[in-house]
C-alpha cells in the first residue's frame, strides 16, 4: 500500500486536498512533471473535477474512454496530469487546463474545445543529433527534433506555442520586454505579469503586475505571450 500510495499529510503542497478527510491519496505514476507542478488522474477527476466520486468511478471512465489528457486516451488513474496539459471529456464536450492559482494550489480552468489542442513549452535545453538535427528538450519532458538549420531560432528560456497532436510550433515567446510570463514560484507564485526589463546577465528580470514591480530570476517564470496570454490561465482570463 505504501509504494501505491502516499499520506494525504505529506503530499505537495500545490495538491488542493483535504488532507484530514482520508489517510491516503494515490501516488502518480513517474512521468516527466515534477511531484508539485502535478496530481494523478484520479486527485484531478475526483477531488478537483468533482466529476467522479471515488476511484472505481475514474476507473470506469477511463476503461470507457471517456477521459483523455493533452488528447490522447487514459490508461491510468495514476496518469500524472501537470501544469498546462489539458483533460477533455468529448463526450461530455467538457474540456480543462491545469494551472496554478494565486494561492499556489493546482487548480483547473475551463476551456473552449479549440483550446485544447494548444499548448505551451519553455526550452530547457537544446542537443546536437546525427543527420544534421537538433533536439530541443522542453520543460514538459517532451522532446522536438528539427533539422540543424533551425537550430538558430530557438534559445534557451524562450517559449513555444505548439499544437499536439500532431506537433507543430506554430509561434516562438522570446524573454524580452513586454513579454506576459506566468510566474511559477516564489510569492508572486500564479500572476500573470509583464517583463519590464531583462538584466544584462540575462538571469534576472524585472516584472510588472497591477502597478507593482518586483525582480526574479528566468528560471521561475514561463512566457505564455506577447500582448497577452495565448492560452487561457485563469477563469476571469478571457484572452486565451
Amino acid at each position: 500500500m505504501v509504494a501505491n500510495h502516499l499520506k494525504r499529510l505529506t503530499a505537495a503542497r500545490t495538491w488542493p486536498l483535504m488532507r484530514k478527510e482520508r489517510v491516503f491519496v494515490a501516488k502518480p505514476d513517474s512521468g516527466s512533471h515534477p511531484l508539485d507542478r502535478s496530481v494523478p488522474l484520479v486527485v484531478a477527476i475526483r477531488d478537483m473535477l468533482k466529476l467522479a466520486g471515488n476511484a472505481r468511478e475514474v476507473k470506469y471512465l477511463i476503461n470507457n474512454d471517456q477521459i483523455y489528457v493533452n488528447g490522447k486516451k487514459v490508461k491510468s488513474y495514476k496518469l500524472p496530469v501537470g501544469l498546462f496539459d489539458c483533460v477533455s471529456f468529448p463526450s461530455q464536450d467538457k474540456y480543462f487546463r491545469m494551472t496554478l492559482n494565486r494561492r499556489g494550489k493546482l487548480a483547473f480552468v475551463s476551456i473552449e474545445k479549440k483550446e485544447a489542442n494548444k499548448f505551451i513549452f519553455q526550452v530547457e535545453g537544446k542537443r546536437l543529433l546525427s543527420g544534421a538535427r537538433v533536439q530541443l528538450n522542453m520543460n514538459s519532458g517532451m522532446n522536438i527534433i528539427l533539422p540543424y538549420k533551425e537550430h538558430s531560432k530557438y534559445a534557451l528560456g524562450q517559449s513555444l506555442l505548439t499544437t499536439y497532436p500532431p506537433l507543430e510550433i506554430v509561434e516562438i515567446f522570446p524573454v524580452k520586454e513586454k513579454a506576459k510570463v506566468f510566474v511559477l514560484s516564489g510569492r508572486h507564485l500564479g500572476k500573470i505579469a509583464e517583463i519590464k526589463e531583462v538584466h544584462e546577465n540575462g538571469k534576472e528580470v524585472v516584472l510588472e503586475e497591477a502597478g507593482e514591480e518586483f525582480q526574479v530570476k528566468t528560471k521561475s517564470f514561463i512566457v505564455v505571450g506577447m500582448e497577452k496570454p495565448v492560452i487561457r490561465l485563469s477563469q476571469s482570463d478571457k484572452n486565451g
